[in-house]
């Protein structure tokens, strides 16, 4: 869960290789193209394109949907 001092990011890869791994689900900095992310197991791919989006998640004091803010973050070689 991000606190209000991380970005919530979604990282995604087309990387058959690299489907299994685990990456950030947030970040301390915003995340530039080019910048290297490293998965939980230590595999490093780069930033190639980084997408403003919302996604919808409850609230923690509701039960209604809301709509987060995200960044969808795509990785490659």
């Amino acid at each position: 869960m991000c606190n209000e001092k991380t970005i919530p990011v979604s990282c995604r890869t087309n990387l058959d290789g690299y489907k299994r791994e685990q990456w950030p689900v947030e970040m301390i900095v915003r995340p530039l193209v080019g910048d290297p992310v490293k998965s939980l197991s230590g595999r490093t791919l780069k930033i190639i394109s980084v997408t403003h989006a919302t996604r919808k998640g409850r609230a923690v004091s509701s039960v209604d949907n809301i709509l987060h803010p995200v960044l969808e973050i795509e990785l490659n070689k």
